[in-house]
């Protein structure tokens, strides 16, 4: 049988740096960075990550493993289509020293046109995931952000999770 210490050193240890955080619910409807993280057990923070502000700084230069799932559901029914122009989204962005969306997840857009209805909005409901592995600098500063992209419906965001560990 293989013990642990033999395979230590194999595999990150993710409570070396990174966070684990969770918020129960949220409602907008416009462009916001989500803040005021639950990092209390079984989540879990470290240094690097202000639960209050949603920030996370990267400590060092490294590669990354992040994810987020958020679900969502309308705060009242749709009586209104969307632009084709406008795409909601969820992301994980680089705040600074420049901005730049890491990864992006968009919300699932029903299109249809049936004999004299033509329509477009986003569904009811749904579940986001955003996942990747990816190589940050040391100073990057991080935030999970919804950019409405000019929809105003109101959205009841639930059961938000984010993570962020360092693989090497």
């Amino acid at each position: 049988m293989i013990e642990l210490y033999e395979i230590q050193g194999l595999f990150p240890n993710i409570l070396q740096e990174g966070f684990s955080a969770y918020k129960a619910s949220l409602t907008t409807s416009s462009d916001i960075m989500i803040t005021n993280w639950n990092v209390a057990s079984p989540f879990f923070s470290s240094g690097s990550f202000v639960a209050a502000t949603g920030v996370y700084t990267v400590p060092v230069t490294g590669v990354y493993a992040m994810q987020a799932t958020i679900s969502y559901a309308t705060s009242s029914v749709i009586t209104t289509q969307l632009g084709t122009s406008i795409n909601p989204t969820f992301s994980i962005g680089r705040l600074s020293p420049t901005t730049a969306t890491l990864i992006r997840g968009q919300i699932p857009v029903f299109y249809t046109n049936v004999l004299v209805l033509s329509l477009r909005t986003i569904l009811a409901s749904s579940t986001i995931t955003l996942s990747d592995v990816i190589r940050l600098t040391e100073g990057d500063t991080l935030g999970l952000l919804y950019n409405a992209d000019g929809m105003t419906l109101s959205l009841d965001l639930k059961d938000i999770q984010w993570t962020i560990y360092r693989l090497q």
